[in-house]
């Protein structure tokens, strides 16, 4: 199961497998950085991309795992976690 936590600008995403183990997907959140006073309209538009590409992985891997079968899943978990 995959988690998403936002406080509107920092975006913090984890996974807990079956076993319940938890795995942050980063060390440091992913960041708007929409506190400032100025906007930096390129940066804001490559920040917005990488939240949405992060969020499209998870998505994808969740449609992709729906065919597995428990075994290969588990496999492909632990690589992930390690």
């Amino acid at each position: 199961m995959y988690g998403i936590v936002s406080t509107g600008d920092k975006w913090y995403f984890t996974m807990v497998t079956s076993d319940n183990e938890v795995a942050a997907g980063s060390n440091y959140p992913l960041s708007l950085n929409l506190s400032t006073t100025e906007i930096n309209e390129g940066q804001l538009k490559s920040e917005t991309q990488k939240l949405f590409a992060t969020i499209r992985a998870i998505l994808d891997d969740k449609i992709a795992s729906i065919s597995e079968s428990p075994a290969k899943k588990k496999l492909r978990l632990e690589k992930l976690l390690k």
